[in-house]
């Protein structure tokens, strides 16, 4: 079992800790947060065996093998790098980084004291998506054309010019841009070859709202990516893989288990697993029991090319 500590006790942290529980190579060894209290109050709704109230604590345990960064977007590079530098294996909540010199610099370390480092893109790993690329091979909807993919939320009214994601820095693309970016790059299975990239700003906020990009890949399957802060959609957003025979539809394909194909053959394509991010962690855990220091599915090469389908 691969002991990991979750530093950073924000919401998301609770799902990721079911994710850990329900992994079977993993376990939730402990949380760290400066806060003790607080840390408390967290372990009062998920049992926890260690708090740990600073890093120094977490990095004198031998027996921790994995910390999983679930801190602000701004502090992540600072912390992985720390991490990386005491000898603990990473996985860190995306946004990894913004920058492509502090991508290259972590990952550079990582190898350095041969640690594990991997940024937590859930559609990557979705075992979903697998199957849907094993029905595309076998034919089901013949060759691949297009696909076409969005994750839009409503944050107009929810706006808390306070927070990060809203400052200098931030911006819809980072944040839920990299769901339909991930899944569209998942299935057209290819790196990329030209990226046509819009971004829109709202009122006065200096960050991108709107996202759109068009990308061809080396296959020569394109994609149609979309992601916006100004209004909700129908499971949040959905994929759809256009084929010479036919298409397939998924609703919320970052996370979701169910998948239809139309055409010649109408199919449903369904799968069970219990949490959105046990499949990453179970797959971050079994690379770091390989002894390996990059994942062979979400490599420093591929988190490059996601940063690069936001990021100039």
């Amino acid at each position: 079992m691969i002991n990991i500590v979750i530093c950073g006790l924000g919401n998301i942290s609770k799902r990721v800790a079911k994710g850990i529980l329900f992994a079977s190579n993993a376990n939730l060894y402990g949380i760290c947060s400066r806060s003790k209290e607080k840390a408390m109050l967290w372990q009062k709704e998920i049992p926890v065996e260690n708090i740990f109230t600073s890093l120094s604590d977490v990095y004198q345990d031998d027996s921790v093998d994995c910390i999983y960064f679930c801190t602000p977007n701004q502090t992540h590079y600072p912390l992985i790098k720390d991490a990386l530098e005491h000898k603990k294996s990473v996985i860190c909540e995306k946004p990894m980084v913004y920058s492509f010199s502090q991508l290259e610099e972590l990952f550079f370390l990582a190898h350095q004291n041969q640690c594990f480092l991997m940024e937590a893109q859930k559609a990557y790993l979705n075992p979903l998506l697998d199957i849907v690329l094993e029905k595309i091979e076998q034919g089901i909807i013949g060759k691949v054309f297009h696909i076409d993919a969005s994750y839009c939320s409503d944050m107009k009214n929810k706006v808390n010019p306070e927070e990060w994601h809203f400052q200098k820095g931030g911006g819809v693309a980072g944040d839920i841009g990299v769901y339909p970016i991930c899944g569209v790059y998942k299935i057209a299975n290819a790196s990329p070859k030209e990226i046509q990239m819009f971004k829109k700003n709202y009122l006065d906020y200096p960050v991108d709202f709107v996202y759109e990009s068009f990308v061809t890949f080396e296959n020569g399957i394109t994609g149609s990516i979309h992601s916006n802060w100004l209004e909700d959609r129908i499971n949040k957003g959905t994929m759809y893989i256009l084929g010479e025979k036919g298409s397939i539809e998924i609703p919320t394909f970052w996370k979701g288990n169910i998948a239809y194909v139309h055409g010649t053959e109408e199919q449903i394509i369904q799968v069970s697993f219990p949490s959105d991010f046990t499949p990453e962690i179970e797959h971050a855990c079994v690379c770091i029991k390989k002894g390996l220091v990059e994942s062979p599915i979400l490599s420093y090469k591929k988190t490059k090319e996601i940063l690069s389908a936001y990021q100039k």
